[in-house]
Parts: C-alpha cells; sequence; structure tokens
C-alpha cells in the first residue's frame, strides 16, 4: 500500500499535479469497530459527546477539529490539569487508554471525529504507532 501511495505522490508530481486533500470516507467496518470501542471505555465519560460538569463537549472540541495526532496523544497519554475549552475551564482528568490496540485507537479516532467533529481522515494503525 505504501509503495502504491508513493508511486501516486511521484506521477502526481511529474504531471504537475497536486494531490488531493479530500478526506476518503472511513470504512463501515472502522466506524462500527469505533462505536464499540468508544461505548465501552468512552461513553462513561463523554455519553453523548455533549458537555458535563468536568468533560468538555466532543461535539466540537478543538483536539478533534486539528490533526489526528492531537485525540491519539490524548487517548494514550490521557490529560489531567486546568483547562480552557471553547472558553470554559475544566479541571477534570482522563485516564490514559493506551492499554488499546492501534487499531481500536485507529477506530475510534476514526469514529469520534466522524460522530462529534467535521470528519477528516481516517485513521490509521501507524498514525497511532508513530505516537505510541
Amino acid at each position: 500500500m505504501l509503495r502504491q501511495v508513493t508511486l501516486l505522490g511521484i506521477l502526481t508530481l511529474l504531471a504537475g499535479c497536486k494531490p488531493s486533500t479530500d478526506a476518503s470516507p472511513a470504512s463501515p467496518d472502522a466506524l462500527a469497530l469505533g462505536a464499540e470501542v468508544f461505548d465501552m471505555n468512552c461513553a462513561q465519560c463523554h455519553y453523548d459527546g455533549s458537555a458535563t460538569e468536568t468533560m468538555p463537549a466532543l461535539n466540537g472540541s478543538p483536539a478533534l477539529a486539528g490533526p489526528a495526532g492531537n485525540a491519539i496523544r490524548i487517548i494514550l497519554n490521557g490529560q489531567s490539569g486546568i483547562s480552557q475549552i471553547n472558553g470554559r475551564t475544566l479541571g477534570g482528568i482522563m485516564p490514559s487508554q493506551k492499554y488499546l490496540s492501534n487499531s481500536e485507537i485507529a477506530a475510534v479516532v476514526t469514529y469520534i471525529r466522524a460522530e462529534f467533529s467535521s470528519g477528516g481522515a481516517p485513521v490509521t494503525e501507524a498514525e497511532v504507532e508513530a505516537l505510541r
């Protein structure tokens, strides 16, 4: 796959075209796995993506709107301390979820970006591994 992507990039450059930045849609299997991981590991605190007293909303979250690495790092490393998110001061603790596999983290980030944000390209296991 990597070889195909590299070859496509080289051919695109040689043709004088810009590579497409359109995000391909996530596969139904990745979204289903992501929903399952969310329900088992995230929904206890994040519920339906709405803000709570101590949890920021996933809907409109800056961590989801930016590069996928932001959400991946939070899932892997957790987050604590005082945060200013969407004009709210929060002091909750998000424990590390590094026990999840690379495929589970890739699927859940793909799912939450599709469900609670503006989407973005599906996340790959390789992206998670690079940040682990």
